[in-house]
């Protein structure tokens, strides 16, 4: 799956294969770093899956749940590292 804050492209095509790389999507990124902001503050999952659905944030069009803010926060990409 593509991680949160990310869209993919194709980067080179090579024949009939195409080599995809990844491209940050401004607004989802935001959310993702809200989200990292909170949990650096001390914010408690359930708090923020509670905040973001109350405030009608989805992640490409689904509600925050448990299972995907503990995808979104335990992703290496999304601090950084890739």
């Amino acid at each position: 799956p593509i991680p949160s804050g990310f869209k993919t492209f194709v980067a080179q095509t090579d024949g009939k294969k195409q080599r995809m790389k990844l491209e940050i999507v401004p607004s989802e990124a935001a959310v993702v770093q809200q989200i990292f902001d909170w949990a650096e503050q001390g914010r408690g999952g359930r708090w923020i899956v509670k905040t973001l659905n109350d405030r009608c944030v989805t992640l490409r069009g689904a509600r925050f749940t448990n299972g995907n803010l503990a995808d979104t926060l335990g992703r290496k990409i999304n601090t950084g590292i890739y």
